[in-house]
């Protein structure tokens, strides 16, 4: 494989480049849809139901990090 990009111009490896990170991105989504669905699919069987919120870091409420304290 490695001859094969070698012989690749910048161009070309730069399309690769992003086909590839898109299809990396579709992956992670759709392991992650498939993960809730089978979250909700068993909190539905134990009477339940679930809620997703936020896209953030788990923990995070905000993009901004936390203020320091006055005096610091």
């Amino acid at each position: 494989m490695k001859d094969q990009l070698d012989k690749m111009t910048d161009e070309q490896l730069k399309t690769l480049i992003a086909d590839a990170q898109a299809l990396l991105k579709k992956r992670e989504q759709d392991k992650k849809k498939t993960a809730l669905d089978q979250i909700r699919k068993l909190a539905a069987q134990a009477g339940m139901t679930v809620a997703v919120k936020g896209k953030g870091r788990p923990g995070r409420k905000s993009g901004k990090k936390p203020a320091k304290p006055a005096g610091s």
